[in-house]
């Protein structure tokens, strides 16, 4: 499934408040582990920044074409030129590599349950299968050129070769909300912390930090939604969960496949209290039992979505 969509008019410029020069090719920025990633294509690096200061604490060497950089939370995303997406682990260990589904392999995020994949050169936008990247689930081209990609708060944030950034309806693409980056040659992008950060290549290679587009106080609420206990995990039978919810809040709680299906929604609404105590009982919304495997729990509320890996063994 494709979808064309076109551009809007840039509506204003980004407050940043801070930088860090890392080099001349800085493509892509995420964060993973609470922790500023960014790599640099020029040097064959991925640098760890810390936020606060904007301050380089550590690198490691990664050969290769470094374009646009993901998380998952706990793993590195790369979109690898020419046309490949690898995981990696924080140290720079590869964990798994796939062939992109175009041309020029650039931007990547995760939305915790998909992966999100940018292709320059066909001007694209990939929703790919989280367990297999090879996988197309539906495809975008837009009338812009794509480089890296972020997720936050239920929409995907692109950073574009005319040095914008975009905040987009996954579903069709439309661009909600767009700044002007005031910076030549804009490539990465990630938000995390109340903050969202863009990098520049083509020689420049800073990493600057921005406020005011993410709200503190919203992240503060997302942090609110964490996993408590998910016992006994591996499970036969049936699975415990214990959440931590923000109260008079809607709240879902739902199963996925590693393919990203729907298995089974276990609760929607509102709770009184902070902490929301479920079971899951291995079966789908019709009632039959799941096969035994990994499954993804995903916990949904207005500012975020999160979530854990949980293995079923069977009944």
């Amino acid at each position: 499934m494709c979808t064309i969509i076109f551009l809007l008019r840039i509506i204003s410029q980004l407050n940043i408040v801070d930088s860090v020069d890392i080099g001349d090719y800085a493509n892509g920025v995420a964060f993973c582990n609470k922790s500023v990633y960014a790599t640099e294509n020029g040097a064959d690096r991925i640098y760890k920044i810390d936020l606060e200061n904007m301050n380089v604490i550590s690198y490691f060497t990664y050969q290769g074409g470094l374009d646009g950089l993901g998380s998952d939370g706990e793993y590195l995303w790369l979109g690898y030129y020419p046309s490949s997406i690898r995981k990696i682990d924080t140290l720079g260990n590869l964990i798994g590599s796939w062939t992109s589904p175009g041309a020029y392999s650039y931007g990547m995020a995760f939305d915790s349950v998909y992966l999100w994949h940018s292709d320059k050169n066909l001007q694209a936008i990939f929703k790919l299968d989280y367990n297999d990247p090879t996988r197309v689930i539906q495809s975008f081209y837009v009338t812009w050129t794509p480089r890296d990609l972020e997720w936050y708060n239920g929409h995907l944030w692109a950073i574009s070769e005319t040095d914008s950034i975009y905040e987009l309806d996954p579903r069709n693409m439309s661009i909600v909300n767009s700044w002007a980056t005031g910076r030549l040659s804009s490539a990465g992008i990630a938000i995390g912390e109340g903050y969202l950060l863009f990098s520049t290549t083509n020689r420049t290679g800073w990493v600057y930090k921005v406020e005011g587009i993410i709200n503190i106080e919203e992240t503060r609420k997302a942090k609110n939604v964490t996993f408590l206990n998910l016992y006994p995990n591996p499970f036969q039978g049936s699975i415990s969960l214990l959440l931590n919810v923000p109260q008079n809040q809607e709240v879902t709680v739902k199963i996925y496949n590693l393919s990203g299906r729907l298995v089974r929604q276990i609760f929607k609404g509102k709770t009184n209290t902070a902490t929301l105590g479920l079971t899951w009982n291995g079966r789908n919304d019709v009632g039959t039992p799941v096969a035994p495997g990994i499954y993804l729990v995903r916990i949904e509320n207005e500012n975020t979505g999160i979530f854990e890996k949980i293995v079923f063994l069977g009944k």
